[in-house]
């Protein structure tokens, strides 16, 4: 068995890689960051040659950057995916840069230009929405962007390149008669979930994690722990979620309260096969979602408080619903006329 290489401080091996890089600070107080080698030895050489260089004051960054000089576009997406090994949406990502690396990967990355980048996105427009699009673009400039840090290249393409328009305000909800439909042809065992999706408005993500211990009776709240912007929270149970849970089957071993979820993407086919069945067009999961904020607008609830519910970034986001309450400028610009009426009687009283 061979031995491990002794730690030098500068050198390090990212995760899921035989290169050896180092890791020092120039003469200007800059950070400089090098792949070096597939020799440990080797790279603890360049290091201390940095190193005297960075000492006798000099360095040069262009002898960073001349090494670079032929790099493949391929080369700036390996760097990448070894940094976001540990991310949560690594398998997304590596699935729209390998999208890019059939395009571009054998292409030297300095002699890729905006224009090959904006015929690409264009031909990408011909088959996806324009918010799939951007996120293809974004994993993209994040790419470049990391090359530029690693002095790979000088400047990245995507430079003035902006996000195509999106149009986020989609709004589907299940009425009263379709959700009628959907339960008599959707086996009983996913009826709780899809009820608990309507009464909480939680993402298909949030609820397939949603553990036992996630659960408040005392206080009638749910601890988020898996959220989209990654923070943890709480939201409240009305009576219908506090009933149907302590009625849920529970799996001895098993921490999850939805463990008989399936799936993403064969619930996915499931989920279109018994919307098709029943006519319940263009209605995906995450639908439940914007029906259960509908119906909270619907029953008169203001948008500041289903925002908090949705846990929405912004109350812009909330704005989508606001179609479906006419009457909540009238009913809001009204209560003045209480206001004005408290300074009439007020006045009176005074005379």
């Amino acid at each position: 068995m061979p031995r491990e290489p002794k730690k030098v401080r500068g050198v390090f091996q990212r995760e899921n890689s035989n290169k050896w890089s180092i890791r020092f600070t120039d003469q200007y107080g800059t950070r400089r960051q090098e792949v070096a080698s597939y020799s440990h030895s080797s790279v603890v050489q360049q290091l201390h040659k940095r190193q005297d260089e960075v000492l006798k004051g000099k360095f040069d960054p262009e002898n960073i950057k001349g090494k670079h000089t032929n790099v493949l576009f391929r080369q700036l997406i390996e760097d990448r995916l070894e940094m976001a090994g540990n991310l949560r949406s690594f398998k997304d990502e590596k699935l729209r840069l390998n999208q890019w690396n059939q395009r571009l990967g054998d292409k030297p990355a300095k002699a890729i230009t905006r224009q090959d980048i904006l015929e690409i996105r264009l031909d990408l427009l011909k088959s996806m929405k324009p918010s799939t699009a951007n996120r293809y673009l974004s994993v993209l400039r994040t790419c470049f962007n990391l090359a530029v840090v690693n002095q790979k290249i000088e400047k990245s393409p995507l430079v003035g390149i902006r996000m195509s328009k999106e149009n986020n305000k989609r709004v589907r909800w299940l009425k009263i008669d379709e959700e009628e439909r959907l339960f008599s042809v959707v086996p009983k065992e996913f009826h709780p979930a899809i009820t608990f999706a309507i009464h909480t408005g939680l993402r298909m993500s949030e609820q397939t994690a949603l553990q036992w211990d996630d659960i408040d009776f005392t206080t009638k709240t749910i601890y988020i722990r898996n959220s989209k912007s990654g923070e943890s929270g709480t939201v409240p149970m009305n009576e219908t979620v506090t009933s149907l849970l302590r009625i849920l089957p529970r799996k001895i071993g098993n921490p999850l309260v939805f463990y008989f979820f399936p799936k993403a993407r064969w619930m996915q086919t499931c989920w279109k096969k018994w919307t098709a069945e029943v006519g319940v067009d263009d209605f995906r999961w995450h639908d439940l979602r914007h029906s259960f904020a509908s119906r909270l607008v619907m029953q008169g609830v203001d948008l500041y408080t289903v925002s908090k519910l949705m846990r929405h970034g912004s109350i812009v986001m909330t704005e989508r619903y606001a179609h479906l309450a006419p009457d909540y400028l009238q009913k809001g610009i009204d209560m003045l006329d209480n206001w004005g009426q408290r300074v009439t009687r007020t006045a009176t009283q005074q005379n």
